[in-house]
């Protein structure tokens, strides 16, 4: 586990040695995953098989993209689910 400063809030990040955590967001019926691209591209046929691409946005992350419109781009694609307050985001990136 290392925690992350940064100027707006400090948040934990953990790490896993093993992929066996993405067994635990199968219970949640109504899911987003929102994944780095560049994570997805090296990890989608190994740690991130079980992700199903249906429920997988790809998301181009940099600096440039931590915008008010990416939070839209993901909001559009959440409502075009009709998400209700039990829908789970689940992001995926890389430190």
């Amino acid at each position: 586990m290392m925690t992350i400063h940064s100027n707006v809030r400090d948040y934990t990040v953990n790490f896993q040695d093993t992929s066996s955590f993405l067994d635990g967001f199968a219970q949640f019926p109504a899911r987003l995953f929102v994944i780095d691209e560049n994570v997805w591209k090296h990890h989608r046929n190994g740690c991130l098989a079980a992700v199903p691409a249906q429920e997988v946005m790809l998301f181009p992350v940099s600096e440039v993209r931590k915008t008010l419109e990416g939070v839209m781009e993901i909001y559009d694609r959440l409502m075009g689910q009709s998400a209700k307050k039990n829908m789970t985001l689940i992001s995926i990136g890389e430190v």
